[in-house]
């Protein structure tokens, strides 16, 4: 699934809001028109990847259209796709052919077996996670999924910044209520529930819900499904984290508490 909008102020009649998959089964279409290339910093990571820990495969958590494992296959990297959404799937099997391995399946309990990942890919899909506990559900399964030393990239659209955030056309989600931690939009008052508008044919606007996830809470939700983080920052208009999972004798460490 995807960050960017392409709406503007004037425009059809809006559709009601939709989160995670239900949005993008509406703009699926038009999603795989205006995103065909991968984002750079994405290809950038894949560049430095060399091969995924123990020749396993990547798995991209919310795949979308599948651009950025076009670019990772390029690379002779094996490659499985997860999406919430079925029309995003679709459009992606048709990038990629009929026989590619795509999975319908939820960033909360990814189908994928512990340690099956060399490396994971989770773009855009954490700030479409209304709930704090399913924004932590879903960098676990990103932790589960890694085999020891995988890596992992996770980034969301870095909404905490003004200017962002305008040029994106997005509003709070309950204007004025910006005492609550889970309610509005603008974060520096507690607002950080949004919807960004995308249009849509035949001639509705969709809303699709974004969570504002500043840097350090996506940071600090890496570490806590257990990570070790390698880099956070900006990439763009996104927080952009690089993450490792621990090797295996770090981990025997850690259970016996050995320095």
């Amino acid at each position: 699934m995807g960050d960017r909008g392409r709406a503007t102020g004037e425009g059809p009649p809006e559709a009601a809001p939709a989160e995670g998959g239900g949005a993008f089964d509406r703009i699926a279409r038009e999603f795989d028109r205006h995103r065909e290339r991968p984002w750079g910093f994405v290809v950038d990571w894949l560049d430095g990847l060399d091969r995924p820990a123990g020749g396993l495969p990547l798995v991209d958590v919310g795949c979308g259209n599948g651009r950025h494992m076009v670019a990772a296959l390029a690379k002779g990297v094996r490659c499985l796709g997860v999406d919430a959404s079925g029309p995003m799937l679709a459009t992606a099997r048709a990038r990629l052919g009929e026989g590619a391995p795509l999975v319908l399946g939820d960033a909360r309990g990814l189908p994928v077996r512990t340690g099956a990942a060399g490396a994971v890919l989770s773009i855009a899909v954490v700030h479409h996670l209304r709930r704090e506990a399913d924004r932590a559900d879903a960098m676990r399964e990103v932790a589960r999924a890694l085999a020891p030393g995988g890596r992992a990239l996770v980034s969301v659209w870095a909404l905490d910044m003004p200017e962002v955030r305008t040029a994106a056309c997005a509003r709070p989600e309950h204007p004025g209520h910006g005492a609550g931690g889970d309610a509005g939009g603008d974060p520096a008052s507690g607002e950080r529930d949004l919807l960004v508008p995308w249009d849509a044919s035949p001639g509705a606007r969709v809303q699709r819900y974004y969570r504002v996830v500043p840097l350090e809470e996506l940071e600090a939700l890496a570490r806590a499904a257990g990570l070790r983080v390698l880099w956070a920052g900006e990439r763009g208009q996104n927080h952009v984290v690089e993450a490792e999972a621990a090797t295996a004798a770090a981990a025997a460490a850690g259970r016996s508490g050995a320095p």
